[in-house]
């Protein structure tokens, strides 16, 4: 509901990997992991995940 109308192709996200009930949900939904990040100097990596809303 929250994406419903936001006019966008696609979402991106960024999700510690070690978040497992988070990475799990952001599954559920729909989202696949494309490529892992850090998303600032220092951070741990993170994976990357999109949800196309095309």
């Amino acid at each position: 509901m929250l994406l419903d109308g936001a006019g966008v192709e696609r979402v991106v996200l960024n999700v510690h990997p070690e978040s497992g009930a988070a990475q799990a949900a952001y599954r559920a939904w729909g989202y696949r992991k494309v490529g892992e990040t850090r998303p600032w100097k220092g951070a741990d990596a993170h994976d990357v995940m999109v949800l196309g809303l095309s």
